[in-house]
């Protein structure tokens, strides 16, 4: 972006950007209009072409570094899964137990999955819990099933934090009917 900048240092490109309208002033400071952009990794300006920034790697690593550490409420969650799957706070925790009796876990990690679902103060995104249900089919139903994916988690956590609560649920996955298989019928 064109700015009215002085280079404070050749080697790096970093400049010294006057940011308001005075053109006039930073013409007495020696300053010329120059192609310079802010870094993302220190926000100080540089020329263009000497500006050092965070690869996509460092920025998708730093995104879900973020996602990790975003938390909800619980009266936000289970208002989520009711507006998504029709089933709240209770319902939920029966297919959630119910779920966990088929896990490869030991007793105390179940029981420690169950005890920060019915006692936290907070869902936190990072938690184990979110982890064991990710990928995992969840039956609401005998014939209702739905599959978390670790996007649909994200989203529904940012949605949250962003303030959208009233349509996060929309990124939860959507029910699934299972065709239950009918029994022969004897003749």
């Amino acid at each position: 972006m064109i700015k009215y900048a002085k280079i404070t240092n050749e080697e790096t490109g970093l400049c010294q950007v006057g940011e308001g309208t005075n053109i006039q002033f930073y013409q007495s400071l020696g300053m010329i209009e120059l192609d310079v952009q802010q870094s993302d990794i220190n926000d100080y300006w540089y020329l263009t072409e000497k500006c050092p920034m965070k690869s996509d790697e460092q920025k998708e690593i730093e995104e879900k570094a973020r996602i990790q550490e975003l938390f909800m409420t619980r009266s936000d969650f289970f208002d989520g899964t009711i507006d998504a799957w029709g089933i709240g706070e209770d319902e939920l925790l029966f297919v959630i137990q119910r779920m966990l009796m088929g896990l490869p876990l030991d007793n105390a990690s179940k029981l420690k999955a169950i005890n920060n679902f019915k006692n936290a103060l907070n869902f936190y995104r990072k938690h184990t819990l979110f982890a064991l249900l990710v990928n995992a089919p969840i039956q609401l139903t005998e014939n209702i099933q739905v599959v978390i994916t670790e996007e649909h988690l994200d989203n529904f956590f940012n949605e949250v934090a962003s303030g959208n609560k009233e349509t996060a649920w929309q990124y939860l996955p959507q029910p699934v009917e299972i065709p239950v298989p009918i029994p022969d019928a004897e003749v």
